[in-house]
């Protein structure tokens, strides 16, 4: 199909404006999102012209359109009684708020490494006492998804103690109570002793292990203490291999995982005294 006068002006402005698509790019918009917004802020359009204009395949198009229209950067309206929907740019205000959204996104994440790096050195420091330095290794897992993934590898380790303030873990993992009795599916020769401190998400738990399959789970309630609270930790699993030291209380959760079988021995030998004092 031949292209218009209009779409090949289109065309050339996006080649032209190059600068502006690498902006866009680095305050955070994907590169067919920086396309399309850049198109918009010329003029109002209709989908069938951006896909002309833009060569990208309609499903593509609509799915980068609704994203935009999520982070608050486009409008639509109904042209005439066909239905015909026009997308437009709204103001650049609403550019500037995306901007400033992103920047408190990235302070967060910046708060979150300063944090884990301070937990690294605390462990850092443990480890010269404990004189296991050489032997030892740290891991970091930053963001939801790689803290989720190094919990469903751990539950599933035959031999797990943890410490856990269910209150902090439920608001960052809403379907984290499924990650035991998934795991028990998986291995039913498990143990899993679980510290709790105290709080609202303990009646959940006691009802959610009447409802699914915990098997050899078990948990005992501990109170919570000024100690606790000062130590910024929201978890820790401890396996005979490894401990992780889990922060939930920023935007941007992460763990560190502490490979360390000498550290790891000592940990659960404090937990069972614990656990054998609570009756």
């Amino acid at each position: 199909m031949p292209v218009s006068g209009n779409y090949r002006h289109s065309l050339f402005i996006i080649d032209m404006d190059s600068e502006i698509l690498k902006l866009l790019n680095q305050i955070g918009l994907s590169k067919t999102q920086a396309r399309i917004y850049a198109l918009l802020l010329s003029r109002e359009r209709t989908i069938k012209e951006l896909v002309l204009v833009l060569g990208l395949a309609r499903s593509t198009l609509i799915e980068s359109l609704n994203s935009l229209d999520d982070l608050g950067l486009i409008a639509y309206f109904v042209k005439d009684k066909s239905g015909t929907k026009m997308y437009r740019a709204k103001s650049l205000g609403s550019l500037d708020r995306f901007l400033h959204n992103n920047l408190n996104i990235l302070e967060d994440r910046i708060q979150t490494i300063v944090s884990a790096q301070e937990s690294l050195n605390k462990m850092l420091n443990l480890l010269k006492l404990t004189g296991s330095f050489l032997d030892s290794s740290i891991d970091l897992y930053l963001g939801k998804k790689e803290v989720l993934r190094l919990y469903r590898s751990t539950v599933n380790i035959p031999e797990v103690y943890s410490i856990c303030r269910l209150d902090d873990y439920y608001k960052t993992f809403p379907k984290g109570l499924f990650l035991q009795s998934q795991a028990n599916r998986l291995n039913k020769k498990r143990k899993f002793k679980d510290l709790v401190i105290d709080g609202d998400s303990v009646r959940e738990l006691k009802e959610n292990i009447k409802a699914y399959d915990y098997t050899d789970y078990e948990f005992k309630v501990i109170k919570d203490s000024p100690l606790l609270r000062e130590s910024e930790l929201t978890d820790i699993f401890i396996t005979k291999s490894y401990i992780i030291f889990s922060n939930f209380k920023h935007t941007t959760p992460f763990s560190l995982k502490l490979n360390s079988i000498e550290i790891s021995k000592f940990l659960i030998y404090l937990h069972n005294i614990v656990w054998e004092s609570i009756d």
